[in-house]
């Protein structure tokens, strides 16, 4: 039974098929295409009428040339141009000679829609069509505007039919850009006069304003710029002068107290001796009334030697001491007394120069008022100064270079009629033809290969059958009768050495162990199966090797009838072993080729053909015979040929050109490949012409294997499955 092709593997070979025909067969084809559109395109452009073109360039300064050195040094920023602004300049003149509006200068200058030469390049014009238009339009297109990197030049040039016309065209752009750019210039500077005009006035009333400000301000305050200044400097020399005597006293004060601390966290006689080494006040009266005191304490020291009790010398040196004591104790509180007095004085003259400090500042923070607001004014008045002395320098520049008439474009060099032709690009046509050519001939031949379904040449056969070609089989031109015996009657013919040479790839194709049994099949009835098969076998007999030619088509052989043996036994009688060999094998007139007819048509071909009785028979028959050729039938409708491709050494398989299908090739290569036949290659039958003698094989009936092949199941249990390496043969 047929087998379900994968879907995927030919879709993958699809593209690889359409690229490696039109590389191959329609290469020859699409070469010839390109060279004729290559030819047509030279024919086409030989009839072209020549093109022109004139040039003119003409020169584009960012700024116009400053004739007043005075000015240009002054006025730098008109000159600090990057080259970001330099680029955008000359980016934008290139526009403006591109700009509708230069075309119709240019046409209006040269009255272009009464002249006889401009309206013939026009061709003819339909009655409601604009004219004008058609004139800029035109224009526009045949211009183009070229600059150099870093070059102030711009190129203009205007192709033409007519070189005269093309120059004076070209001139005459030049001439109104140059005109269009003084105007503008012109224009613009008049515009910058009157501006600046303006603002001189303007600034002028600014000043006088400012002035009449600075004025007011020194009468309201009762000051000069000098008294000012002269102020501000005696406010400040004063403030230093005050906190510096603020310092002073503020020491003093600190001292004085941590004298007065000192004193009184001392004893008597420690607060004694400390007043005394200050040496200032009562020291030295404190120091004679410590003298007295010590010279009492002496003389009582005696006296209470020499008497006893309360004598009267004693009493009296008692009192002397308490006298003494009481006065030095008066002198220590006095002095301390001054101290502290001395201290609080100096407390309030701190306060007083604090209080002094506080009004210096207040002043110099006033005065430092005035001098800001004054500063502002005078700085005011300044920066209006200059600003107007810059605005009256650049109305000077601009009146002059209104006087002078100056522009930053100006043309270089004319163009004159051009003799030269620069059209039209003979390559460009030739080439544009010749690609044209090879999109339309690649079109056709990708619609020829996506509609033809049959195989047209040996390279397709073999990629589809992934096989080898081991011959190709020309059209039949003089057949005999049969015609499939025209190898073994016509010897010398062209398709009698086409098979010899089959032959020899044959034998040759494994030299150790030769092939002795030969399987001839095709994907499809009518592709020749059995004429190659009898045409293979001749050749084989011809070579002095034993043939057995066995028609193995079991359900439709026909092999007898070409030999014309009679008799109704044949293969199905001898696996049913009711006949013998030697009386099936019937001989056929050609030396060393015997036949072996299919016999009668058994119901189970295909189980007969796997059975262990026809293999017995093969090795049987190999005993009498070098080689066996096996006619089956086709590939794709039946499974006799890939059952019996595996009992034999190999399967040929015939390829019949313009008429098995790439769908049949396909199938049938799949099944082979699943039924893991050895095939040998392939055969190219029937080249060359489509027609021709080979319509006999449309009488061999293969139209009706299809009944044969779906009613198969009804005569066995035969499964292919078995055979495909599950069940060994």
């Amino acid at each position: 039974m047929a087998m379900e092709e994968p879907v995927g593997k030919d879709q993958e070979a699809q593209p690889d098929s359409l690229l490696y025909e039109l590389s191959g067969r329609w290469m020859l084809p699409i070469i010839m295409a390109c060279l004729l559109g290559a030819g047509m395109g030279f024919l086409y452009v030989r009839r072209m009428p020549p093109i022109y073109q004139a040039t003119t360039s003409v020169l584009a300064e960012v700024n116009a040339r400053n004739v007043l050195k005075e000015t240009e040094r002054r006025d730098d920023n008109s000159r600090n141009y990057s080259v970001y602004n330099t680029r955008e300049f000359f980016a934008t003149q290139q526009q403006v000679l591109l700009s509708e509006d230069l075309a119709r200068r240019v046409a209006v200058a040269l009255d272009l829609m009464n002249r006889k030469a401009w309206l013939e390049t026009l061709g003819p014009q339909k009655p409601d069509q604009d004219f004008h238009r058609t004139t800029l339009n035109v224009l526009s297109a045949n211009l183009s505007v070229t600059r150099e990197r870093f070059a102030r030049a711009i190129e203009i040039r205007y192709t033409h039919r007519n070189p005269a016309l093309a120059a004076e065209i070209v001139n005459s752009f030049a001439e109104e850009y140059v005109r269009r750019a003084a105007s503008r210039r012109t224009s613009a500077e008049a515009g910058a006069e009157r501006y600046l005009k303006s603002e001189d006035k303007r600034l002028s009333k600014e000043l006088d304003r400012v002035d009449e400000e600075i004025a007011q301000f020194r009468e309201t305050n009762g000051i000069l710029s000098k008294d000012i200044e002269n102020s501000r400097t005696l406010q400040w020399e004063s403030l230093a002068r005050l906190n510096q005597a603020l310092d002073d006293v503020q020491i003093r004060r600190v001292a004085l107290e941590e004298r007065i601390r000192g004193l009184e966290s001392l004893d008597r006689g420690a607060r004694v001796a400390a007043v005394i080494a200050d040496k200032k006040g009562g020291a030295s009266a404190l120091l004679a009334v410590r003298q007295n005191l010590a010279t009492a304490r002496a003389g009582l020291a005696r006296e209470r030697a020499h008497y006893h009790g309360n004598h009267p010398s004693i009493q009296e040196l008692e009192n002397k001491v308490m006298a003494h004591l009481a006065e030095q104790k008066t002198l220590v509180d006095d002095h301390l007394a001054h101290l502290k007095t001395e201290r609080d004085g100096l407390g309030r003259e701190e306060q007083s120069f604090r209080s002094r400090i506080a009004r210096s500042k207040e002043s110099v923070i006033q005065l430092s008022g005035l001098t800001l607001d004054y500063q502002r004014l005078v700085d005011e008045r300044s920066g209006l100064n200059k600003l107007r002395e810059s605005v009256r320098d650049q109305l000077l520049a601009t009146g002059m270079a209104l006087r002078l008439e100056n522009n930053n474009v100006e043309i270089l060099d004319r163009a004159s009629a051009p003799t030269v032709p620069v059209g039209p690009f003979k390559l460009i046509y030739i080439m544009l033809g010749a690609g044209l050519a090879l999109v339309f001939s690649v079109l056709i031949g990708l619609l020829v290969e996506l509609t033809q379904t049959s195989v047209q040449s040996v390279e397709q056969v073999e990629r589809l059958a992934r096989t080898t070609c081991l011959g190709v089989v020309n059209m039949l031109r003089k057949p005999s009768d049969p015609p499939e015996l025209t190898v073994g009657l016509q010897s010398r013919s062209t398709m009698a050495e086409q098979y010899r040479s089959i032959r020899s790839n044959l034998l040759f194709m494994n030299v150790d162990t030769p092939l002795k049994t030969i399987t001839v099949s095709s994907p499809s009835p009518g592709d020749g199966k059995t004429f190659t098969a009898v045409s293979v076998g001749i050749t084989l007999a011809q070579g002095e090797s034993r043939v057995l030619l066995v028609d193995t088509d079991l359900r439709r052989g026909r092999v007898h009838r070409i030999f014309g043996v009679k008799g109704k036994a044949g293969m199905a009688d001898l696996l049913a072993g009711t006949v013998t060999s030697e009386e099936v094998c019937k001989p056929t007139g050609i030396d060393n080729l015997d036949v072996l007819p299919s016999g009668k048509n058994p119901p189970n071909p295909a189980e007969l053909l796997h059975s262990q009785t026809f293999r017995n028979l093969r090795d049987h028959l190999l005993e009498r015979y070098d080689v066996i050729v096996f006619d089956t039938p086709p590939v794709n409708l039946v499974t006799d040929a890939v059952v019996l491709g595996n009992q034999t050494d190999g399967l040929l398989l015939v390829v019949r050109h313009r008429r098995t299908t790439k769908a049949d090739v396909r199938h049938c290569a799949q099944k082979l490949s699943q039924g893991k036949v050895n095939l040998l290659g392939l055969v190219f039958n029937a080249h060359v012409l489509a027609g021709g003698l080979y319509g006999y094989y449309s009488r061999y009936g293969y139209g009706k294997y299809g009944a044969y092949y779906g009613t198969y199941g009804s005569y066995g249990s035969y499964s292919p499955q078995k055979h495909y390496g599950i069940e060994e043969v």
